[in-house]
């Protein structure tokens, strides 16, 4: 059966790779110079050069986030040990919670921003594709959407949740934190 999907999955590439509307005369392409046709597929290797390097650099920032937060958690004191923390003491657990709560939410704002940016990278190379005779990154997107069970299209997607899901729980946790910080903070007073 598996040989069977993976025939009809070949099939379908080889019947959809091929961009059928690709004519360089109707384009207009036989009145470019040779030398500009080099220079809009050097384009489109860089932009496809790009967002690879834009999903290295958002896996460094979340790995240097992971670690900034690993550091900040493992310095907060636990919880049992937070009622006997000194009045002096609570302003710097307070300022270390606030501080985790900001880093969360930068690192929710740098998530986004480098999705922002390789949607529009590979929406610049998925219209470089009408001017070349393939439709690789195209038919990628296609296939993973028509038949998301079978591409890993669908565990990107799922890292892309986990990726949002880590710097909310981290955003949850030191909320709930600063809030029993300050609760201890307040009974000390009242």
């Amino acid at each position: 059966m598996d040989s069977e999907k993976l025939k009809l999955v070949a099939d379908e590439i080889s019947t959809n790779l091929i961009n059928k509307d690709f004519n360089p005369s109707d384009r207009g392409q036989d009145l470019i110079e040779f030398s500009n046709r080099c220079m809009m597929f050097d384009q489109y290797k860089l932009l496809v050069d790009s967002a690879h390097k834009i999903e290295d650099r958002r896996g460094g920032s979340n790995n240097i986030f992971i670690g900034i937060n690993t550091i900040l958690v493992s310095i907060l004191v636990h919880l049992e040990q937070l009622a006997m923390v000194k009045t002096s003491e609570m302003l710097l657990v307070t300022v270390l919670t606030f501080v985790g709560i900001l880093i969360a939410f930068d690192w929710l704002k740098v998530i986004d921003s480098y999705k922002k940016l390789n949607s529009l990278n590979y929406s610049l190379i998925k219209s470089f594709e009408n001017f070349l005779p393939t439709y690789v990154f195209s038919l990628r997107g296609k296939m993973e959407s028509e038949h998301p069970n079978t591409y890993p299209g669908t565990r990107a997607n799922l890292i892309l949740i986990s990726e949002n899901l880590l710097p909310k729980v981290f955003l949850l946790t030191y909320s709930i934190y600063f809030a029993i910080v300050l609760i201890i903070f307040l009974r000390k007073f009242i």
